[in-house]
């Protein structure tokens, strides 16, 4: 009996054990079963979910390619720190716009020439203090409602002026050209405007070695009284070369369209343009091909020109400019600068004021003083060519036909700060 007992007790156990499985035990939490499809591992997913497998044509034109590329502009203008703006042409600078507060002036600096060096400088070579105001190229005058905006200087500094930029409109890009638009309010010692500027700079290519500076300028009295841009000789633009092309250091060639050449030919007289061009990379004496290029350039025969640069996409291709040589300099080691005054400036040709030493301006008031009426603007362009080697006469003419045949671009809707 006692055996049977026993054994009746192990199957009770053994049954028990059977009837009770491990996960029920209080020592392993019961899993619960999954409600949520989205909650299911990937490979549940995958495998009998609701959960579409990812497209691998998808991944791949996200990672590699791009939905819609646009082109990337050849010419751009770059906001900088400190208040400047770089004009460059598949990343190499042309030239920059300087405009911070405490200049007393804004202007262009550098003026890329061959192998990037400036055609430009700052200040006069032999007097920078007393020229401190030549800033590579710039716009002033000195003469506006009696205050001076050409000067660094002056006895009574109320008579002294600033041109302050308010704010930059506008900043654009393009394959041909690259613009910016910007406010400047011209004040005297006290700070009180005295004349509004709207400024547009565009720099416009030909082909990596032939550009252009366009400058336009709408000029405004800021109230309900007259402003009068006096007599001078010193405004509205001003060319500072760099030292090696100055006629007196580097002996560079001054010329302008009249055929008149040297300071005392062109000293304040008319033209439709100025060129300033000299020397400005390091020359040896002249191989036989040079020499003889100098000679069919001085005997006034045609010459070989040289292998020109492929023009820029979408724009017409420039006439040939074979270089001269003077002196014995190659002119491929020569660049230069054409200021030109445009036909719908008033007083058109005007005179330009010259100098030996290397600069050369634009005189819009030489002849005499132009008042602006409250309401009205005055509307003013200049350009600057800016080419190698020393071309002639008639080639530079050529580029001022196309020069005055722009069309003058319209400034946007003005912009409130």
């Amino acid at each position: 009996m006692r055996w049977i007992g026993s054994s009746c007790l192990f199957v009770y156990i053994i049954l028990a054990f059977v009837s009770f499985p491990a996960e029920q035990s209080p020592q392993t939490p019961a899993i619960q079963p999954v409600e949520n499809s989205a909650a299911a591992s990937p490979t549940e997913a995958a495998a009998g979910g609701n959960q579409p497998a990812p497209d691998s044509s998808q991944e791949d034109s996200v990672g590699g390619e791009l939905p819609e590329p646009k082109p990337v502009p050849a010419m751009q203008v770059l906001p900088l720190p400190y208040d400047q703006a770089s004009f460059q042409y598949l990343g190499r600078e042309l030239t920059r716009y300087h405009f911070g507060p405490s200049l007393r002036r804004p202007f262009l600096y550098p003026v890329a020439g061959p192998e990037g060096r400036s055609l430009t400088r700052m200040g006069h070579p032999r007097d920078p203090f007393g020229h401190s105001h030549h800033n590579s190229v710039w716009i002033s005058h000195a003469d506006v409602g009696g205050v001076n905006f050409w000067a660094d200087r002056a006895e009574a500094l109320s008579l002294l002026g600033r041109i302050v930029c308010q704010r930059i409109e506008q900043y654009e890009d393009g394959d041909q050209s690259a613009w910016l638009v910007a406010v400047h309010a011209w004040q005297d010692g006290h700070a009180k405007t005295i004349l509004l500027e709207r400024r547009r700079i565009e720099v416009q290519l030909d082909d990596p070695d032939h550009w252009w500076i366009l400058i336009d300028m709408e000029l405004a009295p800021p109230g309900q009284e007259p402003v009068t841009i006096g007599q001078s000789p010193f405004g509205m633009i001003g060319v500072r070369m760099a030292k090696t092309i100055g006629v007196t250091d580097g002996g560079g060639r001054l010329l302008n369209s009249e055929g008149q050449l040297g300071e005392p030919a062109m000293f304040r007289k008319p033209a439709r343009w100025v060129d300033y061009s000299g020397p400005i990379l390091p020359f040896a004496s002249p191989s036989a091909s040079e020499q003889k290029l100098l000679h069919a350039v001085s005997s006034d025969q045609p010459a070989a020109s040289p292998k020109p640069q492929p023009p820029v996409a979408g724009h017409a291709k420039p006439s040939s400019v074979p270089v001269e040589s003077r002196s014995g300099v190659s002119g491929k080691h020569c660049a230069g600068i054409t200021l030109m005054d445009h036909p719908a400036n008033p007083g058109h040709p005007t005179a330009f004021h010259v100098r030996a030493d290397g600069w050369m301006g634009a005189s819009l008031t030489l002849a005499g003083p132009i008042t602006i009426q409250p309401g009205q603007t005055l509307r003013l362009r200049y350009g600057l060519w800016v080419h190698p080697g020393v071309p002639n006469r008639a080639q530079i003419d050529a580029q001022w036909q196309r020069f005055a045949k722009m069309p003058l671009p319209s400034f946007p809707a003005r912009k409130t700060p």
